[in-house]
């Protein structure tokens, strides 16, 4: 998304930051609280995770409960790089301090080699 429309690709990363837990994690979805089949039946969406069960997770939107494999920071850099200086370190500073929780949660939770 980054090559034909920019804002469209900050408003991804956003959204899926906007799901992040307490924690650090990033979920791999963050969910429609409301999804109708095309009859206007209400879908089981949010239910099927059950993330709020979790102290972790947001209070306010329902998510999954995995993260993908960590390549958020390169999505953040590559649609930096095609931003100008001074709108590139707006964008960065805007990200950073999720991008370290969820970095930090990473080493934390999921480092098979660390031993504590």
């Amino acid at each position: 998304m980054r090559h034909y429309d920019i804002e469209r690709a900050k408003l991804e990363i956003f959204s899926i930051l906007k799901g992040q837990w307490s924690n650090g994690m990033v979920p791999h979805m963050v969910l429609n609280p409301i999804v109708r089949d095309d009859r206007g039946k209400r879908l089981r969406d949010s239910r099927v995770w059950r993330s709020w069960l979790n102290p972790y997770s947001p209070d306010d939107i329902s998510t999954s409960g995995i993260t993908q494999p960590p390549i958020l920071a390169e999505a953040i850099v590559r649609i930096g790089e095609k931003m100008r200086w001074p709108e590139r370190r707006t964008w960065y500073k805007s990200v950073f301090p999720a991008l370290v929780a969820y970095h930090k949660w990473l080493y934390d939770e999921r480092d098979p080699i660390r031993k504590d």
